[in-house]
């Protein structure tokens, strides 16, 4: 039970000295022999989650509490097999060692909801209506690179219902329009009140250009505005815990690098993501053989390096749902469950 009055005192551990708080009388008896009412004062005593107090280091870095008191309780399990880094990261893994750091106990950021871009996509053109990429691979060129889509509707009749209009270049008249020819580009401007539905020199908007292969992965890189359009295969993955369910959350994540890199280190890997080839192409993520980071979560996390990695830290990311067991009876940090 929490109460208003909080007082700080010192309680002496492991011979170091740490600021606690203590809180709430509970009940009052009378000493009959002494003839004298005494106080009988229960109290609970939280730790400052992020401060020093415990006065333990490991390799010259004191130790924060959290780090020190969960550890030390088995309140996250598997902190005994992690050491601390004082640095503002959740976790890591590095050099064979599993590290957290001062985010591990505070708010993971998931779930968060992350799109393939490359299996059963497509490229289109952007804005300007010609295709400015090449096919690669296995997929499949359907506008020629520097062209338009063919036979699209560059002018109309305006309201006088006449085509004042003359076509130039390969256009060419259909009905009461001017459309494009083969190079799908439109090379007329229109004339009296004729209306101008594709500009002079561009294509018609947002065209296919590529589809992907019999690999069902666009594997082109798109150029200038032309843009994917993904298949729609969506996850949403990792977890929204709180102090030490977001640290063993931390945990499950590193601990899943660190089992990926022990089961799968001398695969081929040709994106070198280090998610080997025969764990790409299939169900039910379907990360792309050829892309380091196949839903793009360099784009959520700009600068975080994961433009290289994306497909292995999307996998640590997915364990995060699944942590191994905390005590929160034990937890007594304050702001955690006993508080």
């Amino acid at each position: 039970m929490r109460y208003g009055n909080q007082l700080a005192f010192e309680r002496k551990i492991q011979g170091t000295f740490m600021s606690l708080i203590l809180m709430g009388v509970l009940f009052l008896f009378s000493n009959a022999n002494a003839g004298e009412v005494t106080k009988t004062v229960k109290v609970k005593l939280f730790f400052p989650r992020d401060g020093t107090e415990n006065g333990q280091t490991q390799n010259g870095t004191q130790l924060r509490n959290w780090y020190y008191f969960w550890k030390d309780g088995n309140v996250v399990s598997d902190l005994r097999e992690f050491n601390y880094r004082n640095a503002n990261f959740y976790g890591l893994y590095s050099g064979g060692v599993l590290y957290v750091g001062n985010a591990a106990p505070k708010d993971n950021d998931g779930p968060i909801e992350f799109t393939n871009q490359y299996y059963k996509s497509k490229i289109s053109s952007g804005a300007n209506g010609i295709a400015n990429s090449v096919a690669i691979v296995d997929d499949i060129q359907i506008i020629s690179f520097g062209k338009g889509k063919p036979d699209t509707t560059a002018i109309t009749a305006g309201s006088n219902g006449i085509l004042d209009t003359t076509p130039s270049g390969d256009d060419r008249i259909n009905s009461n329009t001017i459309i494009t020819g083969a190079n799908g580009i439109c090379n007329t401007i229109a004339l009296g009140d004729d209306v101008q539905i594709i500009s002079i020199n561009r294509g018609e908007p947002n065209s296919i250009i590529i589809l992907p292969g019999p690999n069902d992965f666009i594997d082109t890189d798109p150029n200038n505005d032309d843009s994917i359009i993904s298949g729609g295969l969506k996850f949403s993955i990792g977890a929204n815990g709180k102090g030490i369910d977001c640290c063993a959350e931390t945990c499950a994540h590193e601990k899943k690098h660190k089992a990926m890199h022990d089961d799968w280190q001398g695969q081929p890997d040709w994106d070198l993501d280090d998610v080997p080839d025969s764990e790409e192409g299939k169900a039910p993520y379907y990360f792309s053989p050829r892309k380091p980071d196949t839903y793009n979560l360099e784009g959520f996390y700009p600068g975080s390096g994961y433009s290289s990695y994306g497909d292995n830290e999307f996998l640590a990311r997915v364990a995060e749902s699944s942590p191994n067991s905390t005590n929160p009876t034990k937890d007594w940090s304050e702001h955690g469950k006993n508080w």
